[in-house]
């Protein structure tokens, strides 16, 4: 459960102290009166158009009788006070300048409630950011951004415009504020509420207090999908965790603009320069507004998004040394031949999908009603195994219809009284498998996982795993989908990090050769090859008990062609080689006490065409 945070300090004070005068009798000094402020409180809430399903629950598209249009709170979204304040300048002369007096997320009822100082020249202002708290009591924030050049945008991350509404504290809209002559002196207490309906025209609005004249009417309108997409946000985030990949996702919306890549979260955060803010380069994410194809209001979609970037999340709080799929696949097909970490990022989030909707059925809905992918019948012709997308996702489902002692397959009436805190452990990644390897000898993969379920009950937990996933239960549901358990101990599946030998030394203690291959891979939505097969991927470790100097570089038989690259990821840097590129000049700290673990990927990259199987020696030579 998120822990939602109230308030947060504002860039000024939320309340105007009085001057301590000093006199030279004690008994005569006295103090100014302290402004006890008054509070500005309201409700936001904004109409949602729901998907229409059939009798057997299956979505056949949007609704499009008004009258079954609903009003929902937008909840934890964030609600901004500005107030006139004198500024004084270099010359002497005095100028009333816009400041931030308060800022605050709404409650999960979508009210808000700010205390601001009295007399002064106010406005209220709905922002679209979803901002919360979660479990280790970090502010994270989600940010939808209005700019119609999308993601890949020049501007600056921090300089593109969010969405925003302005309100006077009569409660009567204001758009083109320039002054705080403008507005009135706020005097009482006052009920500003915000209700945006399908067809709202927002402003476009910028963080800073210095741009409040800089707002401008939206070219389009965005209506309340803005909310609603920061709302399915919320009811991630209520029910599963972080929906952001770490710290602050910007996400880009515009109605009518139909981005490349569709809905997304690129989390190479090296994909976009912009995106740094002065301090750190943040995640970027793009929502698809197409006219034909439009995302805002497809829950399975955004929930997909959202449970990605939780695993993602997940990955760097348990295995923060260990290189991971940079970026989840793009488009939105399922997908075989996975290396064994994304199958379970892609798998296990569309699982996560079904399980926060309480249905199978994920929809995509369009404009000639909507495309579903049923996570219970995964397509034949996609594979049954540990590397098929859609084969865990099917698992992770029927995993928890058995948890939630759900008869499979169930029916729209019993997939209501899923409760997904029955099975979080599937999605909390483990350090450990069922054999007590820790992080820094595996990657997580399925096997992981399902070794969870087999752990003891703790205090916070209602239903006993372990008495309901024994082995032999485990052994029939798994192996249903192509998946041994237990977990195999010899062959390909015992281990996917491979063990390499300490102190690595190309003459006298050489790397194992190993052999990288496409024959599994496949093209994306843009006919490019993303390279996340498994065959395209190897993950070793060795570790030093010295200082080294190396000399890095790569062999291989056939020779690198053209066009081709080899990316090394050793530890969170990420090293690319091109046919001739000359070796990489490292230092690499050891210790002879307590061995220094470096963990490593290597992937062929290849987008444009499928290269023939490689076999590859990676180079440690020694300068010191």
């Amino acid at each position: 459960m998120v822990v939602f945070c109230r308030f947060f300090k504002a860039m000024a004070a939320l309340t105007a102290v009085g001057v301590l005068t000093l006199g030279c009798g004690g008994k005569d000094d006295k103090k100014d009166p302290v402004d006890p402020g008054i509070t500005l409180s309201g409700t936001v809430t904004y109409t949602r158009i729901p998907v229409v399903k059939d009798a057997s629950g299956v979505p056949t598209g949007l609704e499009s009788d008004t009258a079954k249009f609903t009003s929902q709170p937008a909840r934890s979204v964030i609600v901004r006070v500005f107030q006139g304040s004198e500024e004084t300048l270099a010359d002497g002369s005095k100028v009333m300048v816009w400041a931030t007096a308060a800022v605050g997320p709404t409650d999960r009822d979508g009210k808000y409630s700010l205390t601001v100082p009295t007399g002064k020249p106010t406005f209220v202002e709905l922002v679209s950011t979803l901002q919360y708290t979660d479990s280790s009591n970090t502010t994270q924030a989600v940010r939808l951004l209005g700019n119609a050049d999308g993601i890949a945008s020049s501007t600056p991350v921090t300089e593109r415009p969010l969405y925003g509404l302005r309100k006077k504290p009569d409660g009567s809209a204001v758009d083109n504020i320039t002054t705080p002559g403008q507005v009135p002196a706020l005097a009482a207490a006052a009920t500003v509420n915000f209700s945006v309906g399908v067809d709202t025209r927002w402003l476009l609005v910028y963080t800073q207090a210095t741009r409040v004249a800089e707002a401008a009417p939206e070219p389009g309108t965005t209506g309340s999908r803005a909310l609603a997409i920061l709302d399915d946000g919320f009811a991630f985030a209520d029910g599963m965790g972080s929906p952001t990949p770490g710290g602050t996702l910007y996400l880009h919306y515009c109605p009518g603009v139909d981005a490349p890549k569709g809905t997304y979260v690129e989390y190479d955060r090296d994909a976009f320069p912009a995106s740094y803010d002065g301090v750190t380069r943040n995640f970027m994410g793009s929502i698809r507004g197409g006219s034909a194809n439009d995302d805002a209001w497809d829950q399975a979609l955004l929930f997909h998004l959202y449970a990605r970037n939780r695993l993602y999340a997940a990955r760097q709080e348990t295995y923060p040394q260990m290189p991971f799929p940079v970026s989840a696949l793009a488009d939105r097909a399922n997908h075989q031949h996975l290396s064994p970490d994304l199958a379970l990022v892609e798998g296990f989030s569309q699982g996560m999908t079904a399980l926060l909707l309480k249905s199978p059925y994920l929809a995509d809905t369009h404009a000639g009603g909507a495309t579903v992918v049923d996570v219970d019948h995964p397509d034949a012709a996609l594979g049954a195994d540990a590397y098929s997308a859609a084969h865990l996702a099917d698992l992770f489902w029927e995993l928890a219809l058995k948890a939630n002692n759900i008869a499979a397959p169930g029916t729209p009436d019993t997939w209501k009284n899923l409760n997904s805190a029955a099975v979080r452990r599937l999605w909390s990644l483990s350090t450990t498998d069922k054999g007590g390897a820790s992080a820094f000898t595996e990657i997580p993969n399925v096997w992981i996982q399902l070794g969870r379920l087999k752990e003891a009950k703790d205090a916070n937990e209602t239903v006993d795993l372990a008495a309901i996933f024994t082995d032999a239960v485990l052994t029939q549901m798994a192996g249903a989908h192509g998946i041994t358990w237990p977990r195999p101990t010899t062959g390909a599946e015992a281990r996917f990090l491979k063990e390499w030998p300490k102190n690595p030394d190309l003459s006298t203690n050489a790397l194992p050769a190993f052999s990288l291959s496409m024959a599994g891979a496949q093209a994306d939505g843009e006919g490019r090859y993303p390279n996340h097969s498994k065959g395209e991927v190897v993950y070793g470790r060795f570790q030093l008990d010295r200082d080294r100097i190396y000399e890095i570089s790569f062999q291989t038989d056939p020779a690198l062609p053209a066009g081709a690259e080899l990316e090394l990821m050793l530890g969170a840097q990420i090293y690319r080689f091109a046919p001739g590129t000359e070796p990489l000049r490292l230092p690499l700290t050891g210790t002879e006490t307590t061995l220094v673990t470096y963990p490593i990927r290597v992937r062929v990259l290849s987008p444009t065409a499928v290269q023939p199987d490689l076999q590859v020696t990676l180079r440690f030579a020694p300068q010191n």
